[in-house]
């Protein structure tokens, strides 16, 4: 083969090597950010759990709540409806509602008469004992949503 000739046929190989060197690149940084943002997307979805975690772990040892935790944990709340499905949600939405009922049944202690105390009484306990059983349930519900691949 001539000098012409091998030089033709390089030329003639040149772009499609630099288009699949070019394909390869492309497909590196396609994966690169793919996995980006499934750290990005478990980074969010780890901070509505762990908000979540310590709002529980907070409302089983007493009536009152800190309202940073407390405040968190509603910010965790509204931010999960867009990152979680309904199962999340629907937990999500329990334990609101008994935090809601603890902190209902705490005013209504204050504002009967002491013969009618008991049932609200009996009401925040069984609340607070709920809550106390509570996170093991919540971490299976949110497993699923807590892995990278």
């Amino acid at each position: 083969m001539e000098l012409n000739e091998i030089m033709s046929v390089s030329r003639a190989l040149l772009a499609p090597v630099v288009a699949v060197l070019a394909l390869l690149v492309a497909y590196g940084q396609y994966r690169t950010a793919r996995h980006q943002r499934r750290i990005e997307l478990f980074d969010r979805r780890f901070s509505v759990y762990t908000r979540t975690v310590n709002f529980v772990r907070a409302s089983c040892h007493g009536d009152i709540v800190a309202s940073e935790i407390s405040a968190e944990f509603w910010a965790a709340v509204t931010e999960a409806h867009f990152l979680f499905g309904k199962d999340v949600i629907h937990a999500l939405e329990v334990i609101k509602y008994r935090a809601i009922d603890i902190s209902v049944s705490k005013s209504m202690i204050a504002a009967t008469p002491p013969e009618e105390e008991l049932k609200y009484v009996y009401s925040m306990r069984d609340h607070q004992q709920w809550f106390s059983r509570a996170e093991e349930p919540i971490t299976k519900v949110f497993r699923h949503y807590l892995r990278l691949h």
